[in-house]
């Protein structure tokens, strides 16, 4: 499979890019721990949207020489045939570095460990595709209790999601 970029996919600063795709309905997600499932949901759209934020300054840590130059904000939505719709939001750490300029994805996380996702550059497009993973999840809604976990209990499960129109995007999460 050929790689591409993804820097050209992402915001400037002060500004967001929206992604989204439908979807049949044939891949489900779980709901809930491995201990503690409550069902399966089939996923007919997500949403994607990334935002960078203005005068953001470098993180360094030097004592776990952890580091990044920004953040980019994440917000996912998830549809399902059920009726249900999940809600993400986490962050996107960059680092400005020679590697990054042919980096062919981004990877974002959940604080409270929420889990991770990744969103790679679909191969000659302007797309994205994400792909959910056995033992891997992400925690919609909110931290602490109340919180919902969606994850891949059997087979990987990929979504391509296209790059969409800003009018899209903001009136897919004008009401969140």
């Amino acid at each position: 499979m050929t790689l591409s970029r993804i820097a050209p996919l992402l915001p400037a600063e002060g500004s967001s890019v929206c992604f989204a795709g439908n979807f049949d309905g044939a891949q489900a997600l779980t709901v809930g721990w491995p201990h503690q499932t409550k069902g399966v949901v089939h996923v007919t759209s997500l949403a994607l949207r990334l935002d960078h934020p203005k005068n953001q300054t470098p993180h360094r840590d030097n004592s776990s020489g952890y580091y990044f130059d920004w953040r980019y904000e994440f917000t996912l939505l998830v549809k399902t045939g059920e009726g249900r719709d999940f809600l993400a939001n986490g962050q996107c750490d960059w680092t400005n570095g020679s590697f990054n300029l042919v980096e062919w994805q981004i990877s974002c996380f959940i604080d409270c460990d929420g889990g991770d996702i990744t969103f790679t550059r679909f191969p000659v497009s302007r797309g994205l595709r994400t792909i959910w993973e056995p033992g891997h999840w992400l925690r919609m809604t909110a931290c602490g209790e109340g919180s919902e976990i969606l994850r891949a209990e059997e087979g990987v499960k990929s979504f391509v999601l296209e790059k969409a129109a800003q009018e899209t995007c903001s009136q897919t999460f004008a009401v969140r």
